[in-house]
C-alpha cells in the first residue's frame, strides 16, 4: 500500500479521532528487509490487536510500478482485517520532489468483502505531505510534516478520518541496530 519501513528501522504511529471506530489506533512495523515488513496495529475502542505484514512482490522500476501484497486492520466495521495487492508509483515533479500513489484491491476477512483501496501523497514541500488514503469506503484527507532526526524522523500531522473528523497524528521511525 504505502511506503513500506527500511531495513532495520522500527516505525510507530497513532491517531486519535471520534471518526475512527476505534478512535485511537496505534501501529508498530518494523523492516525485517527492504520488501518485508512486519507489525501490530492495536485498536482501542475494540481493545484488539491485530498482525499487519507487507510483501514487495516487484520493486518500483522507472517504466513500471511496485507490486506489494500484505494484511493490515482498520477500525471500521468493529476492526477488520484485510488482505490486499496493490501497485504503487513515484513521479518526479519539476521541484525535484517526487508524487505518490498506489491503488489496489483488499479482501476485508471478516466480511468476506472486496474493496478498492487507493492513495494520493502530494508533497508541497520537501518536508510537508498532503495525502489521500482510500480505505474502500471513506476518503481520509492528512497534513503532516516530517522532521528529520539524526538516525531516524518524527512525523506529526493532521488527519479528517471519514473525511471530516479532524485528529491528531504522530509518529516517529528510527533504526534498532
Amino acid at each position: 500500500m504505502g511506503t513500506l519501513v527500511k531495513k532495520g528501522y522500527l516505525f510507530l504511529s497513532g491517531m486519535h479521532s471520534k471518526g475512527l471506530a476505534g478512535e485511537t489506533e496505534v501501529f508498530a512495523r518494523y523492516g525485517i528487509t527492504n520488501r518485508l515488513e512486519i507489525g501490530i496495529g492495536y485498536l482501542r475502542k475494540q481493545n484488539i490487536v491485530r498482525p499487519l505484514g507487507s510483501y514487495v512482490l516487484s520493486p518500483e522500476k522507472p517504466d513500471l510500478p511496485s507490486i506489494t501484497a500484505g494484511a493490515m486492520v482498520d477500525s471500521l466495521d468493529g476492526g477488520r482485517q484485510m488482505v490486499f495487492l496493490s501497485a504503487g508509483k513515484s513521479f518526479p515533479m519539476s521541484n525535484g520532489l517526487h508524487l505518490s500513489g498506489y491503488a489496489g484491491l483488499a479482501r476485508v476477512t471478516t466480511s468476506g468483502e472486496n474493496r478498492f483501496i487507493g492513495g494520493v501523497g502530494i508533497p508541497l514541500r520537501k518536508d510537508w505531505k498532503l495525502s489521500f488514503q482510500y480505505d474502500g469506503k471513506f476518503l481520509n484527507p492528512g497534513l503532516t510534516t516530517t522532521i528529520k532526526t539524526k538516525n531516524g524522523a518524527l512525523h506529526v500531522g493532521i488527519v479528517a478520518a471519514r473525511g471530516n473528523r479532524f485528529g491528531p497524528l504522530i509518529a516517529a521511525s528510527f533504526p534498532l541496530n
